[in-house]
Formats: C-alpha cells, structure tokens, sequence
C-alpha cells in the first residue's frame, strides 16, 4: 500500500541572510522547511533506500504501515462526516503509535518506545497502537506486528520469534485484537552456517529444480555430526535408494 504526502512552501526572503528560503504551511514543518531555494535536492537517505527496497520485493516498507493506518483512519472518519456524522479528528491524535521493542527487564519483556524509523536490528517490528475510529471514539488498543523485508529478506530467526510471541502474549494480556501482517522468507537457515555445506535437497523433480523441493536431509555420516552437536532434529527416511536424515528442526 501508498499514501501520498503532499508538503507545501512559499518562498520567502530571510532579512538576516538576504537568501529566499522556503517556509511550510503545514504547522508540524516539512522537510524543506527553512532551507534555501538554491540547495540542491538530496538524494536517497537511508530510509528512503530500504522503502525502494521493500517496494522492489512487491511489499511495503514496515514502519510505513503506521502512517498507512493514520490514512485508513482518517478516511473513515471523513466518510461518517460526509454522511452527516461525528466531525472528524486530528489525524495525529486519531492514531497513537508506540513501537515495542526488546528488553529482558521490561515488563513483558517488551519496552515502549519512539525511536528513529529503521533502527530496528530485528527483522520484525511490533507497535502497541491505540485506534480513535468512529465505532470507538474513546480509543482501542491493538497489538500490530509486522515483518521487514529490508533486514535478512524478512526471514525468521530467534529474536524475530521472541519478539512475535511477547508481543502476542501481550495483547493476549491486555485483550487486545493482535494484527500481523507476514512479509517474510520463513525461517532464516543461514543462522546455522556450520550446516550450509552440509544439506542437502531433495528436489520434488531433479531434473527440473524450478519445481521446489520437497525436504532438506543430511547424509547418516554428516547426522552423527549434527547430532553429536546438538543442532537438528531429523527423522530416517528411505528415498532414491538411500537412507536420508530428513530435517525436521533447525537449533
């Protein structure tokens, strides 16, 4: 999903300066607020590089989701007002937003917090959002949960997955609805790197690997390995004439 920003200026003269300097209307200030007309545009920063990013893999960038719902919001209460109905709300009070971030000593094992977009080190983000909606003009709480396909292509790994069942377990505590919206690649096979060279595949047709595969397996010599080292669970099966160690979890 979109949603457009539209910042305006005029120009005006800084007496101190002698320069012609751009002024917003918006009363929060855009980001050319009270710079020169003559500095050249920017070019993409960090944030702007990773939207590009999520959006060449068919997604949206995580943390634009919060504005996404200050837009979804904002146009349901316009929709009542037009039909005769409540006058709409401020869209920055409509929607409060708080990211939930990691912390052993928390609370939850969660801490709230407002932070800079894209300072996450987690490839899934969390948000403890309270809704103003026409249905419920006092506020719901809700828990929104989403994957960022701009850190380790979104995949799954330990902290992506304490992080989903705190936040899950939260709103199971407050009686909240639990939002997720899933962008990812599954679980991220790379953590284990000493098994890399060790899998294998077993492709539904060998002869044609764009078909998928059915599991991945070790051999018996490479699963006395991984065994002696703890770090998969595989069961025995016979297939193509051999016994194959099907992996069935990754430690």
């Amino acid at each position: 999903g979109y949603f457009l920003s539209i910042q305006i200026y005029k120009e005006v003269l800084d007496p101190a300066t002698g320069h012609i300097l751009y002024r917003s209307y918006s009363k929060r200030g855009g980001p050319l607020h009270g710079h020169s007309v003559m500095e050249p545009y920017g070019t993409k920063d960090k944030t702007q590089l990773k939207r590009y990013n999520a959006h060449s893999n068919g997604t949206t960038y995580v943390y634009d989701f919060c504005d996404l719902f200050k837009e979804a919001i904002a146009q349901r209460w316009q929709a009542v007002a037009a039909a005769g109905g409540q006058a709409t709300p401020d869209t920055d009070t409509a929607v409060s937003c708080v990211e939930l971030v990691l912390d052993d000593e928390a609370q939850d094992g969660l801490r709230e917090e407002k932070r800079p977009v894209g300072t996450n080190n987690v490839g899934m983000v969390a948000w403890r959002m309270v809704l103003t909606t026409p249905e419920c003009p006092a506020g719901r709480t809700v828990i929104v949960i989403a994957n960022d396909i701009t850190h380790v292509i979104g995949s799954f790994g330990p902290k992506e997955d304490v992080l989903f069942y705190r936040a899950s377990a939260l709103a199971r505590r407050l009686g909240a609805p639990r939002l997720y919206i899933a962008a990812n690649s599954g679980a991220r096979i790379g953590l284990a790197d000493e098994l890399v060279s060790r899998f294998r595949v077993a492709w539904a047709d060998p002869a044609n690997p764009t078909k998928g595969f059915s599991y991945i397996y070790l051999s018996p010599d490479d699963f006395r390995w991984a065994n002696e080292h703890k770090c998969v669970r595989a069961v025995a099966v016979e297939d193509q004439g051999e016994t194959r160690d099907k992996i069935e979890d990754i430690y």
